[in-house]
């Protein structure tokens, strides 16, 4: 349910809604079956410390990565080989976070760079922070 609602005392003779984004948000999605936690090397679910080195770890040592639900501080570009299937627990749950005050140098934000071919990334969001 979604209620818009003006209170007696507001003293504003009108509002403009510009958009209105409604989603229902499903569970968060389980760790699959023999996908490794980027959390084992390293990466640090609260967004405040960086998580790019715990991130590359475990994509260059498992060919299936698992993102838990939370925020991934990512201050470097993230390297990929062949052959990895990256996945989270939902767009609204597992988060790739940017560092603004490094966006000067492109090679600082937060991009996934394919180095070669059959790489699969999904139920994770991208932002710039």
């Amino acid at each position: 349910m979604i209620r818009l609602q003006k209170n007696a005392d507001d003293a504003a003779t009108y509002y403009i809604v510009d958009l209105v984004d409604v989603e229902n948000v499903p569970a968060a999605i389980s760790q699959p079956g023999g996908f490794a936690s980027v959390t084992s090397y390293g990466a640090d679910s609260n967004g405040i410390n960086d998580s790019t080195a715990g991130l590359q770890n475990c994509i260059n040592a498992n060919l299936t990565v698992w993102i838990p639900p939370g925020n991934y501080k990512i201050t470097n570009s993230i390297n990929l080989p062949s052959n990895r299937i990256i996945r989270g627990a939902g767009m609204w749950y597992s988060t790739l976070v940017g560092n603004s005050s490094l966006y000067g140098n492109y090679l600082r934000r937060v991009a996934l760079t394919g180095n070669g071919s059959n790489i699969q990334l999904a139920d994770f969001a991208i932002t710039a922070g």
